[in-house]
């Protein structure tokens, strides 16, 4: 009787084994077919194309994995039997892509930087408002009492 509660835990213990292991192997599967177009529909991906060629694909890829290899050997003969352009969902990160995201920031603080420079310097630069506009009357006034002072001589000769 005990031999037998023995045989049976251990039977229970190898099935739960194989379960977390095919688990594991299903999750890891499913990420890959997740990060690669289908090389038979365009524009979904390997994990969700319906096509009969799609899910050999998938069995194939599978089968390998259960056998030991890695997603990354599987991923690099994928792209050399149907190229990086069909089958890579998300670019490399490069550093010309990065500079893309960046520039329109980078070109906004510049923009923000001059604009707040100019409006210092004018600042600094601008004279006392008391001073200019004591200047420009006086010099206003005689201009106009020099010209009609001018046009009465014109009048009187």
């Amino acid at each position: 009787m005990y031999a037998g509660r023995v045989n049976l835990s251990l039977l229970v213990a190898f099935f739960l084994t194989l379960t977390a292991q095919e688990a594991g192997l299903h999750s890891e599967s499913t990420e890959l077919f997740r990060k690669i177009w289908s090389p038979y529909c365009k524009g979904v991906s390997l994990l969700e194309c319906p096509s009969g060629q799609a899910q050999q694909l998938r069995d194939e890829l599978r089968d390998r994995l259960s056998k030991g290899e890695t997603s990354e050997d599987l991923m690099r003969e994928l792209y050399s039997r149907y190229g990086s352009t069909t089958l890579q969902m998300e670019p490399p990160s490069t550093w010309q892509g990065k500079l893309s995201y960046l520039a329109p920031w980078i070109a906004l603080f510049l923009m923000a930087f001059a604009l707040g420079a100019t409006w210092i310097l004018r600042r600094k630069n601008r004279k006392s408002p008391s001073t200019s506009n004591e200047t420009r009357p006086r010099e206003t006034s005689s201009r106009n009492a020099d010209s009609i002072l001018r046009d009465l001589e014109k009048l009187k000769g």
